[in-house]
């Protein structure tokens, strides 16, 4: 489950396989979209613009591990404030799983998300599974799209791109600093992600 609070006072709400979206948070204002076969969701909103949000969200396995809820079923985004949707990176390749272990072995989708737009750059999303990846959206590409690139290693305690595995939440405190909280502790950018 994720609740979400635009700067505006909008709502996007995961629960279930469903997000809910609300103008204002108040009774019977949300409407509902539906995300079939998805296990788990998470969701972001642009702080610097409520009109865009992500969402991120893993299935029961059926693409690649049956039995499993490794498998993502892609990261979305929509420009409108939920009212139309684009899979810009598509679910069920594993060289850019986001939940796949670092040896490309089995994920764990359904144990490790997190998601958070940076605050000065409503186009560039952080992505937390077991991995750890940066989008950045091209709005000019036909159909939308941008570029997904791993932001961070598993395995290599020495550099400043490092983050333990596992990835449960993200906050931004700024536009510089945010935080990575996971299974191994709690991590710190200062630079806005970039170590």
């Amino acid at each position: 489950n994720d609740i979400d609070i635009a700067t505006d006072g909008s709502m996007l709400v995961s629960f279930s396989n469903q997000i809910f979206l609300s103008p204002d948070g108040s009774t019977n204002s949300f409407t509902s979209r539906g995300i079939p076969g998805a296990s788990r969701i998470s969701a972001a909103i642009a702080p610097s613009d409520p009109n865009v949000m992500y969402v991120i969200s893993s299935n029961s396995g059926q693409v690649l591990n049956p039995g499993t809820t490794s498998d993502p079923r892609g990261l979305e985004v929509s420009l409108d404030k939920g009212v139309t949707w684009h899979t810009v990176i598509p679910g069920g390749i594993p060289s850019i799983d986001v939940f796949r272990q670092y040896d490309g072995t089995g994920g764990q989708g359904g144990w490790d998300q997190a998601i958070a737009v940076d605050p000065s750059n409503p186009d560039r999303v952080l992505v937390g599974g077991v991995q750890f990846y940066e989008f950045n959206l091209n709005r000019t590409s036909s159909p939308l799209g941008g570029n997904w690139v791993k932001a961070a290693v598993l395995n290599s305690f020495a550099t400043p791109y490092y983050i333990h595995a596992d990835n449960h939440s993200m906050h931004w405190y700024d536009a510089n600093t945010v935080f990575v909280i996971g299974d191994g502790g709690v991590f710190r950018s200062t630079d806005g992600g970039q170590t």
